[in-house]
């Protein structure tokens, strides 16, 4: 494949460095299990927030949402959270865990706690090592709590969570903090895991031409070294002239212009900002007939280019026209 040379350079020493220095992008997620359907069981309904539910010692379908939740015949204000049920076979309360797993590093978690009448600890791992616990004592019915633990830019990174929620007192009693809503976290992607979507070593991030073909060559911002304006087979008459004009932009370096003679002579003139003549011309070429007529021309600014094609003899030619961009 054809690639701006110094680009996979770039890219490893880049990707070096953050490795090293733990380097990255943040994006703070919000959750509200306000849009599940009610009682529907969390499974992958946030996948695409890079989060994934799971319980540990019960099933999964005990975790529901959302629930308008009512302890003691109070109303929690504002508290549509997930609900579950830790009762095993109805008689009694039972441990519990609830797992969270992150497609990207984190560095922040939190979580409200509807139901705080039970200890909780939060448990945070990166690759199966236990990096931070935090635990919260027994609160009282109808308290609201904040369970968080990380640090937004801190040097800690997780990938997994696990709340330990513990069963109640008496049978009577909740296995835990229940109910839950308006989760928060602080995801990190290194720039080494930045996504280059179309293949051409450029990390979209840096990519200025986010669509370019797959295998042309490209610039460090991404965009395509060379891109063809015009491109045609034509015919002129003896005596005749023909006109192109094409503006090129600033982020292009040269411009190529190229005539090819089929049969006979036909003459290439180029001229900046104005259409060229027989004495008026950036470049003339005269190479004379069947022969390949070739102008490179900087273009320091963006510019109006004037193409002219005089016909020594009635001729077909081929013309193609071309920006480059060479930093």
């Amino acid at each position: 494949m054809l690639r701006y040379r110094y680009s996979n350079l770039i890219v490893f020493l880049i990707c070096f460095f953050c490795i090293n220095t733990k380097v990255g992008l943040s994006e703070e997620i919000k959750i509200d299990f306000n849009d599940l359907n009610p009682n529907e069981v969390i499974t992958t309904q946030f996948s695409e927030k890079g989060i994934h539910f799971n319980l540990l010692d019960i099933p999964i379908n005990y975790m529901k949402g959302p629930k308008t939740i009512t302890i003691n015949s109070n109303l929690y204000p504002k508290a549509d959270g997930i609900g579950i049920t830790t009762r095993e076979n109805g008689n009694v309360d039972i441990n519990y865990d609830i797992e969270i797993n992150f497609a990207n590093d984190i560095d922040y978690f939190s979580i409200l706690s509807l139901d705080s009448d039970e200890p909780i600890t939060i448990n945070a791992y990166y690759n199966d090592d236990k990096i931070e616990s935090k635990h919260y004592r027994a609160g009282s019915d109808l308290q609201i709590w904040k369970v968080e633990i990380g640090e937004i830019g801190g040097s800690n990174r997780f990938d997994r969570i696990v709340l330990d929620l513990v069963k109640g007192s008496s049978s009577n009693t909740s296995g835990g903090p229940e109910y839950f809503d308006n989760l928060v976290f602080n995801t990190i992607r290194t720039t080494c895991e930045r996504i280059d979507s179309d293949n051409d070593g450029v990390i979209d991030d840096w990519d200025e031409c986010p669509d370019t073909l797959i295998n042309s060559c490209v610039n460090r911002h991404g965009c395509q070294c060379s891109v063809t304006f015009i491109e045609e087979d034509d015919l002129i008459s003896q005596g005749k002239w023909k006109f192109y004009s094409i503006t090129l932009p600033s982020d292009f370096s040269q411009l190529d212009v190229k005539l090819f003679n089929y049969n006979f002579d036909t003459d290439l003139y180029v001229k900046k900002a104005i259409k060229p003549d027989e004495k008026t011309y950036d470049c003339r070429p005269y190479k004379g007939a069947d022969r390949t007529e070739r102008c490179e021309l900087s273009n320091d600014e963006e510019s109006i280019w004037h193409i002219g094609i005089y016909g020594c003899k009635s001729a077909k030619y081929n013309i193609k026209v071309e920006g480059k961009r060479c930093k």
